[in-house]
């Protein structure tokens, strides 16, 4: 009996001794876990002064050391975008600058010497003052937009009467922009703020058009999916230059752009749009085969 009561005493004894080895053990486990999941502010509390409690002060001090290295870093990012933002927008405004010193510097000179062609002069320098100020417009109106779209207003929607829209937009010159002759008539309505993902559209058109001045578009769609999701693919297709690997990498990078003058907005906004729909992008192309854009929006 003296036996059998001295066997569970060290059982009970041993019972309790793991679960005080083992508990902290298993908080680190699951500490850890939560660190691995991008949670950097997990801490522990020591229980001893032992090697675990060494282990937890280490854990402990590693974590905030993460945290502080991942504020870093991400600081450093900021500030590398903003250097970015502010090159880009000293850059393109400084284009547009430039005429119009020249202008009102022809003008001034025009008119101290009372140049005989002074009328003529003054139509065409302030023609190009109008011209450069307009472009001044559109790039404080672009900065501005993809700084703060807008809440995005989402309801069913028929895909086919946003790429008819859009079409109808560019209905001159007559078919340099058109729907797909076997668009079906039949498809999926989705979930969507139909002022955005036309607002994107018009972006594509937009920027297959500026490829080539006799480029023609083509609008159409289909029904698909993406990742497991079911929705339909909105596609704008042209037979433009098409573009290099190289440039198709980056051209939804916002700030890139391969045009003497342009932001480098117009496609990242429609990667923003798509993205906040849930959505995703897909773009094929290659020198001398055009360019197709296709938008993935889930289904309503």
């Amino acid at each position: 009996a003296l036996g059998g009561a001295s066997l569970l005493a060290a059982l009970v004894a041993g019972f309790f001794l793991s679960r005080r080895l083992t508990r902290p053990i298993l908080e680190l486990s699951d500490a850890a876990r939560r660190v691995g999941a991008g949670d950097l502010t997990v801490t522990l509390e020591p229980r001893s002064d032992d090697e675990v409690g060494a282990l937890t002060r280490v854990f402990n001090r590693m974590t905030s050391e993460l945290a502080t290295s991942r504020e870093r870093l991400a600081r450093a990012e900021r500030l590398a975008a903003w250097q970015q933002i502010a090159r880009r927008v000293a850059h393109e405004i400084k284009n547009p600058l430039f005429p119009i010193q020249m202008s009102i510097e022809t003008l001034k000179k025009s008119y101290d010497k009372q140049h005989p062609k002074l009328d003529e002069i003054v139509e065409e320098s302030t023609r190009t003052v109008l011209a450069e100020v307009r472009a001044l417009n559109r790039i404080v109106t672009e900065f501005s937009d993809f700084a703060r779209l807008p809440t995005l207003q989402r309801a069913p929607v028929a895909p086919r009467t946003v790429l008819a829209h859009v079409a109808s937009l560019y209905a001159q010159p007559a078919g340099q922009v058109s729907l797909r002759p076997d668009l079906p008539e039949a498809l999926p309505e989705i979930l969507a703020d139909r002022e955005q993902l036309s607002r994107a559209l018009i972006n594509l058109v937009k920027n297959a058009l500026e490829a080539a001045p006799e480029v023609t578009v083509t609008l159409g769609a289909e029904a698909g999916t993406h990742e497991g999701v079911a929705g339909v693919w909105l596609e704008v297709e042209d037979d433009g230059p098409g573009m290099p690997e190289e440039v198709k990498a980056q051209v939804f990078t916002p700030y890139f752009t391969t045009k003497a003058q342009g932001t480098g907005l117009g496609l990242a906004i429609v990667e923003r749009i798509t993205s906040e729909h849930g959505g995703a992008v897909d773009i094929r192309s290659a020198p001398g085969q055009g360019t197709t854009v296709a938008l993935f929006i889930p289904q309503a």
